[in-house]
């Protein structure tokens, strides 16, 4: 799975060994956001920061294992 623009093509990675809680601790930035599925339904995911630029995102803040993680040292301007 990857992640598309008209500037730039990201791998998505999965399966790392780290849980929500110990993401917390470590992200600079913490929350809850919606993401669009491909089936075009919302999801709200818990997402975690953390400082070497990569955005984690969970099932919730209890869960043990991501759902994914986009790697963000490419991106200029995220809103």
């Amino acid at each position: 799975m990857s992640y598309s623009s008209s500037l730039v093509s990201l791998p998505l990675y999965f399966n790392f060994n780290v849980g929500a809680a110990q993401c917390s601790r470590l992200a600079i930035l913490s929350n809850h956001l919606q993401k669009r599925n491909e089936q075009g339904n919302w999801q709200q995911r818990y997402a975690c920061l953390v400082p070497h630029l990569f955005l984690y995102y969970f099932e919730s803040e209890t869960s043990s294992s991501p759902r994914g993680v986009i790697d963000l040292e490419y991106f200029t301007n995220c809103s």
